[in-house]
């Protein structure tokens, strides 16, 4: 007789973190996880969390920001100096051999970020714990956290620590605008023919006019294709 080997029981984590809080505010905050007990870090099982692509942890705080600034209408230099930044970084990647204007560029660059200056900040986080006999202990834990010294804030930090660490892994230019012209919020799209920031925006545009004649465009360029014989696969003899 053969006994189904039994799942390992899932193991409740918390860790601490500095992000965004669920009220929109940046600040340090307790991660629920839970994990599959015994196996490896690679393959721990995260129930909580969705799937994660590359990026993600820097693309996702980058596009908040410039969302919520954008649409809010507060800050206006704040965001406008990180577009600019954006940019420049995009730019500087985009001319390779040009010495001069890279070098320009990267002046700008040095610029933008010498404002961007941090220092220590001391925290107090609660938490309740359980003692050695099974009993609730409320502990007080410090924290501590760079943040901006400049005049900025936090959030804005964070954008510009995105920005800097997506063009390192080469992913900054995923960084786009919605499509939809009627939107056009941020998004770090998971993949490249992403080309909306929601479902609604794409079954928006696909019953807009401007679909209609892109739709057309491309299909008259496939019919002059296959009537110039270019598309057409050879049959097998």
């Amino acid at each position: 007789m053969s006994y189904r080997k039994k799942d390992p029981e899932p193991e409740h984590e918390r860790r601490l973190e500095y992000g965004v809080r669920d009220d929109a505010t940046w600040g340090p905050k307790w991660t629920d996880e839970i994990k599959v007990r015994g196996a490896s870090p690679e393959s721990a099982v995260n129930l909580k969390r969705r799937r994660r692509y590359r990026g993600d942890e820097h693309g996702d705080v980058l596009v908040a920001w410039l969302n919520e600034m954008v649409h809010g209408r507060r800050n206006r230099s704040a965001y406008q100096r990180i577009c600019r930044l954006l940019k420049n970084v995009l730019q500087l990647a985009e001319v390779p051999g040009d010495q001069t204007r890279r070098q320009e560029i990267a002046t700008s660059i040095e610029k933008q970020l010498h404002g961007y200056s941090e220092r220590p900040q001391h925290f107090v986080m609660k938490t309740r714990e359980v003692g050695p006999q099974g009993e609730a202990l409320d502990r007080v834990r410090p924290f501590f956290q760079a943040v901006p010294s400049g005049g900025q804030t936090s959030r804005e930090q964070a954008a510009v620590i995105a920005i800097l660490e997506l063009s390192q892994r080469g992913l900054l230019s995923n960084v786009r605008r919605c499509d939809w012209k009627k939107c056009r919020r941020w998004l770090y799209p998971r993949f490249p023919h992403q080309r909306f920031c929601r479902e609604q925006c794409k079954n928006e545009y696909c019953a807009s006019k401007a679909f209609k004649v892109e739709h057309a465009a491309k299909q008259k360029k496939i019919d002059e294709l296959r009537r110039s014989g270019i598309g057409l696969r050879k049959r097998r003899t």
